[in-house]
């Protein structure tokens, strides 16, 4: 699961960071490929926006945050600014997670030369992934690259039920959700998924992404991956070349490598959200933050000891924003810098496109009272039976959601249907039947918890 570092942020430059959503007039969606107008630019407000971010990079180098850091903007003509410390445009690093983004960028080359189905089941290509199914239902590649899948993030979840797939020589957790219900972030996944690619495209991993992605962009100086989820290794200039990949809609010197109807697959949800103008979740590879015009942002976060990775796009204004680093501990101060440099690249890149407000200013919608009057009920698990109260707690003219398990506790909105609170402040979907609209499951990193008929949404603290 990707967890926003930005609630980490707290140093005092946020208060430079305006985040109220943007208002618009239009009700029509733009298109992800909308070309940017030239914007008229700002030399003055684009040396302040260089300079603040310089000045905080270079004070957290000096309290030994990392050995080696590498900043990048850029358009879809090219390089807009960079910024080293101990590094250069040929120093490669790690990205860890940020291996996705390719990863899913080749599954949709192959959905494109009908090599692939969406919605086909994973054990057509290793029928030992059979065993992987929920109740018979089985996990799809859509599953797969939308972490979509049901398997559990082991991050977090400490009782997984391992099967070995000795075709791939992997264990894989067994799935805790049923599929295409709920995102949970699954390393897992993508790696089944990288074997399905390299079956597919009848060579490893890595060939497959330098003769497909690398070599054509003139990614010269990429490495990897080793498997579908990790171990991409690249530089900050060859990393802007994949990213301008996308603000091209999929071109590069003339040449397509995916077309634009792939790239607009790619940012939707991988799973029912109730209606909404602004939505956040995962699409496939990238994670994507929309509003009532279309995308706002979409992004990929790599992190690990040794490792911070980051590629960030702004369809809209065409640009786009990315580091890459090693740090020793990928620790809570590390990733309140990390934060921290996200919001002050994207001024920078905001100053080159002259925009009107920060390129990253979205806010969540607020729960309508439809839905959020359906949130109070039981929720067992058929799994473990296990249960779960959800109920409401009235604080002077504020309505405050706890859940009750072993412990209760208060969970704080994400988005108007996602919210976060508990044992390591995880995500806790309610699920919404498509067809009737109604709250049918709550799920969070432990389990998928099925809404009671029992009691409907009659329930208290005390129940």
């Amino acid at each position: 699961m990707f967890r926003s570092v930005a609630y980490l942020f707290t140093i005092s430059v946020f208060s430079l960071l305006p985040l109220s959503g943007c208002e618009s007039s239009r009700s029509e969606r733009d298109s992800l490929f909308t070309e940017a107008i030239a914007p008229v630019t700002d030399g003055d407000r684009i040396e302040a926006s260089k300079q603040r971010l310089e000045h905080f990079i270079l004070h957290s180098y000096s309290r030994r945050l990392f050995p080696s850091f590498a900043v990048g903007v850029f358009d879809r003509r090219g390089f807009l600014y960079t910024y080293y410390i101990n590094a250069d445009a040929n120093k490669s690093y790690s990205t860890g997670s940020v291996t996705k983004l390719l990863t899913a960028t080749l599954f949709q080359m192959q959905l494109e030369r009908k090599r692939l189905q969406p919605h086909e089941a994973i054990d057509r290509h290793f029928p030992e992934f059979q065993e992987l199914r929920w109740n018979n239902e089985p996990v799809t590649l859509q599953n797969l690259i939308t972490h979509t899948g049901g398997f559990p993030d082991l991050r977090f979840y400490k009782k997984p039920d391992f099967r070995k797939m000795e075709s791939i020589d992997l264990k894989v957790p067994m799935p805790i959700y049923p599929p295409g219900r709920h995102y949970r972030y699954s390393n897992h996944g993508y790696i089944m998924l990288g074997h399905i690619l390299e079956k597919t495209c009848g060579d490893s991993i890595e060939n497959c992404m330098k003769r497909e992605i690398f070599d054509p962009l003139g990614m010269t100086e990429s490495k990897g991956p080793k498997t579908g989820a990790g171990g991409f290794v690249t530089t900050l200039h060859d990393l802007m070349l994949f990213g301008r990949l996308y603000l091209n809609g999929g071109t590069v010197d003339g040449k397509r490598l995916l077309s634009k109807a792939s790239i607009e697959q790619m940012v939707h949800p991988g799973f029912h959200i109730p209606k909404s103008d602004h939505n956040y979740f995962t699409g496939r590879g990238w994670r994507v933050k929309t509003d009532e015009k279309g995308v706002v942002t979409m992004f990929h976060i790599g992190g690990a000891n040794y490792t911070s990775a980051w590629l960030q796009l702004f369809p809209r204004y065409g640009v786009g924003i990315c580091y890459l680093g090693n740090p020793p501990e990928y620790s809570d101060p590390l990733m309140n810098y990390l934060s921290g440099v996200q919001y002050l690249l994207g001024d920078v890149a905001g100053a080159y496109a002259n925009s009107p407000q920060p390129v990253y200013a979205w806010k969540a919608d607020p729960t309508k009272p439809e839905l959020s009057a359906q949130f109070p009920g039981v929720y067992i698990d058929p799994q473990t039976s296990e249960t779960l109260v959800v109920y409401t707690e009235q604080r002077a003219e504020t309505q405050h959601i706890m859940v009750r398990g072993s412990w209760a506790y208060e969970v704080f909105p994400e988005t108007h249907h996602v919210f976060n609170g508990g044992r390591d402040f995880l995500t806790h979907q309610f699920v919404v039947d498509p067809a009737t609209g109604k709250v049918v499951a709550l799920a969070n990193g432990f389990g998928y918890y099925e809404k009671q008929a029992t009691g409907e949404n009659n329930v208290s603290k005390a129940d």
